[in-house]
């Protein structure tokens, strides 16, 4: 539940980021790169860990919720 707001001051700019409305709320997708796997000198999104916001507010965390967020519906 903590605001968006709260994690970007906390961890600072996110590595990726995504957006979309779904049943008309607003998702938001962060991802912070939280290990390493090959060093070519770029971040990769699987060297992240994706943070799952609702309305501006944190709900979920991890690759689960990056599936969640995939497989949301897209209003238009």
């Amino acid at each position: 539940g903590q605001p968006i707001a709260d994690i970007k001051t906390i961890f600072g700019k996110a590595d990726f980021s995504e957006a979309k409305i779904s049943n008309d709320d607003t998702l938001q997708i962060l991802f912070y790169r939280t290990h390493h796997k090959t060093s070519d000198g770029q971040t990769s999104k699987e060297e992240c860990t994706p943070l799952l916001f609702k309305q501006g507010k944190l709900i979920a965390w991890g690759e689960a919720s990056y599936q969640q967020y995939l497989a949301s519906h897209i209003d238009g």
